[in-house]
């Protein structure tokens, strides 16, 4: 009886080890959806509302969901507090906390470091080429994300499980 719990335990947490895999796969191309959008609602803001930045960035932060408004939120309280920070050190700063809650990987990342380092410290026109072609990497990179959760999500949801059956078939 022991042996049989065991290995259901055994089963379980491995099962569970592999939804959390599969999960991450589809949650990233949805956060760069996400994240395409907030750059549109963020050249809206900036181009044609002539919002401040840290403005522009709180109200792009108040119509995402977390974990991505974080970036925004964060960012526009990193410019207000000033502590002298320029935006592209805010953004970056704001970057590292995404990195550890999302689903985003490295790759992604550093698309949106290379827009960071040109944030705030152009003029309107050369804000707008900067938005526009974060958007297009963007895009190609949620096509890569959906091809990648098409070819993974479900191999790592009966992986979990099957790994944990084997190893109990194994062990027991």
């Amino acid at each position: 009886m022991l042996k049989l719990m065991g290995a259901v335990m055994l089963i379980i947490a491995s099962g569970i080890v592999g939804l959390v895999v599969a999960r991450n796969y589809s949650l990233r191309p949805q956060q760069i959806r996400y994240l395409q959008n907030a750059m549109q609602m963020l050249e809206t803001e900036i181009l044609y509302g002539l919002t401040p930045l840290p403005l522009a960035l709180k109200r792009v932060g108040k119509r995402l969901p977390h974990p991505i408004n974080d970036l925004f939120y964060k960012t526009a309280d990193l410019l207000i507090e000033g502590e002298g920070l320029t935006a592209g050190e805010a953004w970056e700063i704001a970057l590292h906390d995404l990195e550890e809650e999302s689903a985003l990987l490295p790759e992604d990342l550093d698309i949106l470091v290379y827009f960071g380092q040109s944030l705030g410290g152009s003029d309107r026109e050369e804000q707008s080429k900067n938005l526009k072609l974060v958007k297009e990497h963007l895009i190609n990179m949620e096509k890569k994300a959906d091809q990648l959760k098409e070819k993974n999500q479900k191999l790592w949801q009966y992986l979990g499980f099957s790994l944990g059956a084997i190893i109990a078939l194994i062990l027991f």
